[in-house]
């Protein structure tokens, strides 16, 4: 358990890890059924790898959190910078 000073809170670093460990799993197993029913429908190459894309927009959300775009919205961010991933164009 370690505390912090500054708030006044406790954390247990361990149970914090397990759980962050536990909601990766999840949503990358949920990132693969999307995937998978992506590729059926033929919306994306059938090669194409879920850890790149779960990558992808892991980097993309973090990168709009620190640096939020102001000339469009969030939405339009997110999807321009897939299209370009994706597409290169």
């Amino acid at each position: 358990m370690v505390q912090n000073s500054k708030m006044g809170h406790n954390f247990d670093a361990g149970a914090l890890s397990t759980t962050w460990k536990l909601t990766l799993v999840i949503t990358v197993a949920k990132l693969r059924k999307l995937n998978e029913r992506a590729k059926a429908r033929n919306e994306i190459q059938a090669d194409l790898d879920p850890g790149l894309v779960f990558d992808t927009m892991s980097a993309i959300m973090l990168y709009a959190l620190i640096f939020q775009p102001t000339a469009e919205s969030w939405e339009a961010y997110v999807r321009r910078t897939l299209h370009l991933f994706f597409k290169g164009s």
